[in-house]
């Protein structure tokens, strides 16, 4: 139990480290876009990364707690729950990204952030590509982490660029697309790697039955 409690110490502590990056990197990008875009900038780019959130929201749908709960029961099914949450995912993140788009241009208040909000909601391709539950049920923490602090690395690197060669506010959002996206598809590989990753094909009842 004490060599348990020592593992649990460590993972907390690994991914507290990674989240304590993650947000100052977030922070100091934050005040890079404010003082090169001005208050404006900096609001647009916020309301465009709360649209987008809600998105992402929609295409996750609860399944990373669903698949926690499955692949404990059944350890066995977890590559069909993997290709099964894929699935939908992609399904839920075209459905999402068109909604999203939509309300976006129909509502005045919102059409100034629509280009920002086209750029970043590209990113939301990163939730089925890695889907961020499947290191975490498989104990790899450090996975997660690196994951985590790689894409705000990446951002950061991406968002100094576009400052320095005079990219104008959809290049910053596009710097934060290519950061997840990329790690996304680094983390793809990994799944490939440690795990029996073997194609399940998915019926639409499956993914039916997933919705319920």
């Amino acid at each position: 139990m004490h060599l348990k409690g020592e593992r649990i110490v460590q993972r907390v502590l690994v991914l507290g480290s990674a989240n304590l990056f993650a947000s100052a990197i977030g922070f100091l990008a934050a005040i890079v876009i404010a003082r090169n875009f001005g208050p404006e900038g900096l609001g647009l780019t916020n309301l465009a990364v709360s649209v987008v959130a809600f998105a992402l929201a929609s295409t996750t749908f609860g399944t990373d707690l669903y698949a926690f709960r499955k692949a404990s029961a059944s350890p066995d099914a977890i590559g069909h729950q993997f290709a099964v949450i894929g699935r939908l995912r992609t399904s839920m993140m075209i459905a999402s990204d068109s909604a999203m788009m939509g309300v976006v241009v129909l509502i005045p208040q919102l059409r100034d952030a629509t280009p920002l909000v086209a750029v970043l909601g590209l990113s939301i391709v990163a939730s089925p590509l890695a889907q961020e539950w499947l290191p975490q049920f498989l104990r790899r923490t450090d996975v997660t982490a690196l994951a985590s602090a790689a894409a705000q690395s990446i951002y950061i690197g991406l968002l100094s660029l576009a400052i320095f060669t005079g990219g104008s506010l959809w290049m910053v959002l596009l710097a934060k697309t290519v950061a997840d996206t990329v790690v996304a598809l680094g983390v793809r590989v990994w799944i490939r790697r440690s795990f029996d990753h073997t194609k399940h094909g998915v019926s639409l009842g499956q993914v039916l039955h997933l919705i319920r």
